[in-house]
């Protein structure tokens, strides 16, 4: 009858056991969800563009602009040096001939270089006149846009392949290191406007790919 009873105590201490593991996995597993839950909705009110990054960094490209004066463009050889081969093609645009004559004179059309930036530069010259002070001045603040807009994809990738905050120093880095600053202020390029496309498309790329989802997301587009 002893051994009966040992028997007994055995088996409900084991049930016991098997009982209290159960409730404490899953309470665990409770917390881990809650926790996880918690730390999405933490993640996802962070996930706002940093605006004031990007206000900072076009100002400042702007402010450059102004002070050093830099929509000032060499008027030698016949205003080659405002734009360049772009500003010949936009040129060409303009007096109705086409996308073409990269070099000037008329020469016919051209793949020299890719449309979209050459016919910005065409709508600008179309509204601030040829070759002028002011159309160089929109440019620049163009550029210095796009410019802007890089440095919140630099965030979201820094963001997404370290963390937030790797993502807002290297933001803030693109958004006042004079390297990155020289690009929109000094050149009527596409240099501005290719440094935004390829980071963009970086980023939708890191999310197909899912890579740091965990981490702040911005929201410009779903």
């Amino acid at each position: 009858m002893d051994s009966g009873l040992r028997a007994s105590s055995v088996h409900c201490a084991k049930v016991s056991e098997r009982t209290d593991s159960s409730l404490g996995g899953n309470f665990v597993r409770l917390i881990e969800m809650k926790t996880t839950e918690h730390s999405g909705v933490a993640s996802n009110s962070s996930l706002r563009p940093p605006w004031a990054l990007f206000w900072t960094a076009f100002l400042v490209r702007i402010a450059v602009v102004l002070i050093g004066r830099t929509y000032r463009t060499p008027q030698g050889l016949d205003h080659f040096n405002y734009a360049f081969e772009i500003g010949r093609i936009a040129q060409s645009v303009v007096e109705g001939r086409g996308f073409g004559s990269p070099f000037g004179g008329n020469t016919g059309p051209t793949a020299w270089i890719m449309p979209p930036y050459p016919l910005i530069l065409a709508g600008v010259f179309k509204l601030a006149g040829t070759y002028t002070a002011l159309s160089a001045g929109i440019m620049h603040g163009i550029d210095s846009l796009f410019s802007a807009f890089t440095a919140l994809a630099v965030v979201e990738i820094g963001s997404r392949t370290f963390d937030r905050r790797v993502g807002l120093w290297s933001g803030w880095i693109w958004a006042l290191y004079p390297g990155t600053i020289q690009y929109p202020i000094h050149w009527i390029w596409d240099m501005s406007l290719a440094a935004m496309c390829f980071s963009f498309m970086l980023v939708q790329a890191l999310r197909m790919a899912g890579i740091g989802d965990g981490q702040a997301r911005l929201t410009l587009w779903n």
